[in-house]
């Protein structure tokens, strides 16, 4: 399913065993070849494939065994099971442009989008821990993991979650404030991170006042309030 997907998103053609899922990510395709260069939906595939293969494929062992991870295998993980890696991929989108290939590929670039995926995780898990912490076979928040890795009580867990979050924040941070050298694409880049910034605080808006996903009792298909 994996490997099918990726291949219709960079223009495979349809056969008759594909399902409605594939069928829709012709369309997809379809409609961004229409406003964005072809590398950029190689990007996109290859950041969906990530998504699939180290983030689903690699914490499944996880929830079928009920094992905790290690701290630094949930990180690892964690930064593509939050379904971030190819979603970043949409900014171009709202920007109007895709980044020159050159400036995608640059090491703090790279380095912003690990980050925005970290931060993003952490996000989800804390929002998230009230129904996890409903469920008696959940494993896979960083909560958990900390409590697991430390043998530390379940508030310490959770402050140290926090910092962690505000570690990477920080770290983002400091990285946009420092990028000042793209010559002529300076005005590109600085809108690019600006809408960097909005998938981190429109996520946390989301959370807070829009879905009702993660309450207690609620399921994946909850988006708002007001359902």
């Amino acid at each position: 399913m994996r490997k099918r997907f990726y291949e219709v998103l960079l223009g495979n053609e349809l056969n008759e065993k594909d399902n409605g899922l594939f069928r829709q990510v012709s369309i997809l395709r379809q409609e961004l070849i229409k406003l964005l260069p072809e590398r950029h939906i190689k990007w996109l595939a290859d950041g969906q494939d990530k998504f699939i293969k180290y983030g689903i494929m690699e914490e499944i062992k996880y929830k079928i065994s009920g094992e905790i991870p290690s701290l630094k295998v949930y990180e690892i993980i964690r930064e593509y099971t939050v379904g971030i890696t190819g979603c970043i991929y949409m900014i171009d989108l709202g920007v109007g442009f895709s980044l020159p290939q050159d400036i995608h590929d640059h090491p703090a670039m790279i380095k912003l989008r690990v980050l925005l995926c970290r931060i993003m995780s952490w996000q989800n898990d804390l929002y998230s821990l009230p129904k996890e912490l409903s469920k008696s076979n959940e494993v896979l928040n960083i909560v958990f993991v900390l409590q697991g890795e430390f043998n530390i009580s379940f508030n310490e867990a959770l402050k140290r979650a926090k910092q962690m979050h505000d570690d990477d924040l920080e770290e983002f941070i400091a990285i946009c404030d420092s990028l000042k050298h793209f010559s002529i694409y300076n005005d590109e880049v600085e809108e690019y991170i600006y809408n960097m910034k909005l998938m981190i605080s429109g996520c946390g808006q989301w959370y807070k006042e829009i879905t009702t996903r993660y309450f207690p009792g609620a399921y994946t298909g909850m988006i708002a309030r007001n359902e």
